[in-house]
């Protein structure tokens, strides 16, 4: 993963690791109600629950000079509005990484792979 540079000044540079910045983004992301799984990018296999080794998997980070961008793979719980979930995540990430870091998100994209739908009884 990069490394992310979020001051520079004469006293030196502060750099982050990508890694550090995904893991700000999840622990914010999962208090997120509506959101029943998190996907990886790549693989196939599904993270769920609240608990992940590597943030950095289900959770892409890029920069550029407006900022840093965020994406997301979700699975929405059933009965959940869409772009409430999505929204509130939006929001939630944003605020968190950048009180976190103090730098700009420019974005937080996120992709609705799926829905959770309970089996009819």
């Amino acid at each position: 993963m990069n490394n992310y540079s979020i001051n520079s000044d004469d006293d030196g540079d502060i750099i982050i690791s990508g890694d550090v910045i995904s893991d700000i983004a999840y622990e914010a992301a999962v208090n997120v109600k509506g959101i029943s799984k998190f996907l990886p990018w790549s693989g196939r296999s599904l993270m769920s629950g609240k608990s992940v080794d590597d943030a950095s998997k289900l959770i892409k980070v890029s920069a550029d000079d407006a900022g840093i961008k965020l994406n997301f793979r979700i699975v929405i719980s059933g009965g959940s509005k869409v772009t409430d979930v999505v929204m509130e995540l939006q929001k939630t990430v944003k605020n968190s990484v950048q009180e976190v870091t103090g730098r700009t998100v420019s974005s937080v994209n996120v992709v609705v792979a799926d829905m959770d739908i309970p089996a009819e009884k």
